[in-house]
């Protein structure tokens, strides 16, 4: 499936369960046809996007996910000590916090090409239709009950051929990206017990990753209002880290047998040995910046509100409690730029 019509159905799927709650909170006269597509795509940056994506296909220069990073100008920073914690062959499930959603994805990816060439990624299946990542990827729905257990029977048992066959899978056991929760903090859902089991059924070791770090104050704050706007953020949460290096903790392998003891909650085990990754020490990065200075002196917050209070009804999108969603043009608030 073409690039631009699996980020079609991403925003399809995601604006559908938020589309009634818009509605409560705007009363902007409908687009004409295609209008608010073409807004969409500029305000969620879906087009960049997709033209990224097009120029990383397949060429001589390393895999999707290194073409992919270069082009995003987005760097990781993982020690050479974590690095070869990466078991070169054998079974391995790999599992990892998800606090970006799109990055971590390549991150990892890129990394992992740099130890071994035999990595499959269990994941959603929606993002399994993109061009070029299908040899890449075991797609599943991670979001349990009994239909997806139904549906997914085939590809978890892949899974375990794969892994029987001496593969890595890589595993985010959230199965949602971390978000902003009430009283604030960043949470993920419980993990998926189905990461311990396929440790159990294969033999096969464990192997935490942690990322450091969290998407922007927008996405968390957007979520707060509605949990699909976080869906629908998620490519423009990916460009806005051009230029960055994200922090990426590997830890010891655990052996297959050390899931298997009696009363242990596996996949609770396993998220708290992936969690205490947090407190390493992270690797340093040659500091190369300048001396800054102060450039202009603090402005008065009350200005930015006046700008925003006196955009027009229409460019608000959404509002609760005190948090507000809205867009505007350079023009209509040059104190705040």
């Amino acid at each position: 499936m073409p690039m631009n019509q699996w980020t079609h159905n991403l925003l399809q799927s995601a604006g559908t369960m938020f589309k009634s709650g818009l509605d409560k909170f705007t009363s902007v006269e409908p687009h004409p046809p295609g209008a608010g597509s073409d807004f969409l795509d500029r305000l969620l940056q879906v087009d960049e996007l997709e033209r990224l994506w097009a120029a990383a296909q397949p060429s001589a220069s390393g895999s999707v996910f290194e073409r992919m990073l270069r082009l995003l100008d987005l760097r990781f920073a993982c020690s050479d000590r974590d690095l070869a914690r990466i078991p070169a062959h054998g079974p391995v499930v790999l599992v990892a916090n998800h606090p970006f959603g799109l990055a971590d994805g390549l991150i990892l990816g890129a990394m992992l090409a740099k130890v071994r060439p035999d990595v499959r990624f269990m994941t959603n299946a929606l993002l399994a239709r993109a061009a070029g990542v299908q040899d890449y990827v075991i797609p599943v729905d991670l979001s349990g009950g009994p239909e997806a257990v139904r549906k997914n029977g085939a590809a978890l048992r892949q899974c375990v051929g794969f892994l029987k066959d001496g593969g890595l899978l890589a595993v985010f056991p959230a199965g949602q990206v971390s978000a902003l929760k009430l009283p604030p903090q960043f949470a993920e859902p419980a993990w998926n017990g189905i990461v311990a089991r396929l440790v159990r059924m294969t033999g096969a070791t464990a192997l935490p990753v942690f990322f450091h770090g969290t998407n922007s104050a927008a996405f968390h704050a957007a979520g707060l209002l509605h949990a699909s706007l976080r869906t629908v953020l998620l490519p423009r949460e990916l460009l806005n880290k051009r230029g960055r290096t994200l922090q990426v903790a590997v830890g010891s392998p655990i052996p297959a047998a050390k899931l298997s003891r009696p009363g242990r909650d596996a996949a609770e085990y396993l998220r708290w040995r992936t969690r205490l990754l947090e407190g390493r020490k992270q690797p340093q990065l040659k500091d190369e910046s300048v001396p800054m200075e102060p450039v202009i002196a603090p402005r008065d917050a009350g200005i930015s509100k006046a700008e925003i209070d006196a955009l027009p009804e229409g460019q608000w999108l959404l509002a609760h409690n005190e948090y507000v969603v809205c867009y505007a043009r350079a023009q209509q608030i040059p104190e705040t730029l």
